[in-house]
């Protein structure tokens, strides 16, 4: 592209080696952003599945890495999907952005993925906070009791474990991220 179509308006040459220069650095950004989306999406599928018990990884990336659970489910929707991704013209990637990524998973899937409902994350926030206190009011009780309630209490767990299963019509992934 030479020199600016409207080249009486003054300084208008310097705007616009400005303007290409600042597009042409958000491309070379962007060439990068689907790529470390997938990295890190592999590094929080690896501490949610088996670095960090249950309840630790939301806490972790809220407050020790400070980013949202969304942006975190994005990631992860990125590295579950690499092969789709990996599939796409390289040229087409190499200027593809994390949402553009997204889409083209969906499109490829028929699925809309990485959104955690909000009430799964409520439930798991309850979850985690009725199990502290469970261990909790466990550590107060005579060891002879607290075997005895703890028998009791995975029994309770796993009957309610099989009644829910019941209800599902197929098996579902229920994940924290």
């Amino acid at each position: 592209m030479g020199k600016p179509s409207l080249s009486f308006v003054p300084g208008l040459a310097d705007i616009t080696k400005k303007v290409r220069d600042g597009y042409a650095e958000i491309k070379r950004c962007q060439q990068g952003a689907v790529a470390k989306a997938m990295e890190l999406g592999e590094i929080f599928l690896d501490m949610r599945d088996h670095k960090l018990k249950h309840g630790q990884f939301l806490n972790w990336i809220e407050k020790d890495c400070g980013l949202s659970v969304k942006t975190v489910e994005r990631y992860i929707v990125v590295a579950q999907n690499k092969s789709l991704i990996h599939d796409l013209d390289t040229g087409k990637l190499a200027v593809a952005s994390i949402n553009s990524a997204l889409r083209q998973i969906e499109a490829l899937t028929g699925k809309k993925k990485g959104k955690i409902e909000e009430d799964e994350v409520k439930a798991g926030n309850r979850y985690d906070k009725a199990e502290e206190t469970l261990l909790d009011r466990l550590s107060k009780l005579r060891p002879e009791v607290a075997d005895i309630s703890v028998t009791q209490t995975i029994n309770a767990l796993q009957a309610a474990l099989a009644e829910i299963k019941k209800k599902l019509p197929k098996p579902v992934e229920l994940k924290a991220a």
